[in-house]
């Protein structure tokens, strides 16, 4: 549970970066900065990495969380990189991730001692 508990904690870190790195952006300037583009994606992935690490009686017991569709995002990014769709990543950054963010903060609030 502590290594769950640890990955989540790192989820969020990665997750709020995203929201960090593209404050001050729309979508038309995030589709043209690569350098963003190049740093949130690797953020996607390693949010990814970490919601596979977590244990299936964790995932069970937060089922709240998308744990698939955040993995598939990482495999799709790592695997199959030259089809990303820009346009979906925002929109994954917009909806997504703020929702990510408040589920992660409430898991972690749940688990402290």
């Amino acid at each position: 549970m502590e290594r769950d508990k640890a990955f989540i904690l790192d989820a969020l870190i990665f997750a709020e970066r995203i929201l960090e790195f593209t404050a001050e952006m729309d979508e038309k300037m995030f589709a043209n900065d690569l350098k963003t583009q190049a740093a949130v994606l690797y953020e996607i992935s390693v949010l990814g990495e970490a919601m596979r690490r977590i244990s299936p009686e964790f995932q069970k017991q937060h089922s709240e969380i998308p744990y698939r569709k955040i993995i598939g995002m990482r495999n799709k990014l790592v695997h199959n990189y030259d089809g990303i769709n820009i346009k979906l990543v925002w929109s994954v950054i917009q909806t997504n991730i703020p929702e990510l963010i408040d589920q992660f903060k409430t898991i972690v609030s749940l688990q402290k001692p």
